[in-house]
């Protein structure tokens, strides 16, 4: 179920969908992060899905994590989700993002949020629907719907984000 609705967000056809099983490209990241998904949620074992993620995409996923339908990844490496970390729908994560828990407290990222490159989010922040967080941002408290957010540590500089 899943894994048709990201189908059809990303617009990928059957021969397509075949391809990424077995090729990596931007939606076998998808497809192995369902599969890692799937076999956590029914108690088996996550290893195979879980090297493919860390050796050929760089992205590194640990038990507990939610995310949603419709995510992408245009560049993976270095994607790190610590436990817990719940991700929205249709999200847009770029390399090198981190999502840090501390003192037991794990990031919510909500619907459709763009996360740019090399961006820090620490903590049990929380990021409502419609956030966009500029390359290289340190993101240490929560922020509202609809805003771009930047620097270190990020800071509101736009109420009405560019996509």
């Amino acid at each position: 179920m899943f894994l048709a609705k990201d189908r059809e967000r990303h617009n990928v056809s059957v021969l397509k969908y075949l391809f990424s099983c077995f090729f990596p490209n931007h939606f076998n990241v998808i497809i192995y992060i369902r599969l890692y998904l799937f076999l956590e949620r029914n108690g088996l074992p996550t290893f195979f899905p879980y090297r493919i993620l860390y050796h050929l995409h760089g992205l590194e996923i640990a038990r507990g994590c939610k995310i949603g339908i419709g995510v992408s990844f245009p560049h993976p490496k270095g994607v790190l989700f610590t436990r817990g970390t719940e991700l929205g729908d249709n999200c847009v994560i770029n390399g090198n993002v981190r999502f840090v828990g501390r003192h037991g407290r794990y990031p919510i990222i909500g619907e459709n949020t763009f996360i740019g490159d090399s961006v820090v989010l620490l903590g049990g922040i929380r990021l409502e629907r419609d956030v966009v967080v500029g390359a290289g941002s340190v993101v240490t408290k929560n922020f509202g719907p609809e805003v771009t957010i930047a620097g270190n540590p990020a800071r509101i500089i736009n109420h009405s984000p560019e996509r």
